[in-house]
């Protein structure tokens, strides 16, 4: 299974890739706005799309690629219009996610974001993810060494003159 996830900001997409990972996804294509984006979905077949809503526009002066903007082009274009569509998003405004269903999303998740919401939100879709391995526990940390007996704790709280 092949998935492009796109955002603008590089540790949310690292982050998101992750996740990905830990639920059992290993074919995962990353961009960093709607155009890129776009170019990925012509050289390759893809099973899901994970999209940011808000994402700046490449370079000054050329118009911005939304989100809304990518998952629009998805849904008119023939060959991609059934992929399943994500949106991630801090963007929690009633106005946006409205835009974003009546674009054809499948599914909205507000960031920040975990694991369990990521693996609800695929399960929901029909994908089948694997249960993350558990983090490793921290290393036990030992005891300190117990100060030599010629040396008391009342050594130091009493001052001597």
């Amino acid at each position: 299974m092949k998935i492009l996830v796109t955002d603008d900001q590089a540790t949310i997409r690292h982050a998101m890739c992750l996740i990905l990972r830990r639920l059992g996804f290993t074919e995962i294509v990353e961009a960093d706005d709607g155009y890129s984006a776009l170019n990925h979905l012509k050289k390759g077949k893809f099973d899901l799309i994970i999209s940011d809503v808000h994402m700046p526009a490449p370079v000054p002066g050329a118009p911005a690629k939304s989100g809304l903007d990518l998952l629009e082009a998805v849904r008119l274009d023939p060959k991609f219009k059934k992929i399943p569509f994500l949106i991630v998003s801090s963007d929690s405004d009633m106005k946006t996610v409205v835009k974003a269903m009546q674009r054809g999303v499948n599914g909205y998740i507000i960031k920040p974001f975990t694991e369990k919401t990521v693996k609800e939100k695929l399960n929901m879709l029909g994908f089948k993810t694997r249960e993350p391995e558990p983090e490793p526990m921290p290393p036990k940390i030992s005891k300190p060494a117990k100060p030599s007996a010629a040396v008391s704790d009342e050594d130091f709280l009493v001052t001597k003159f």
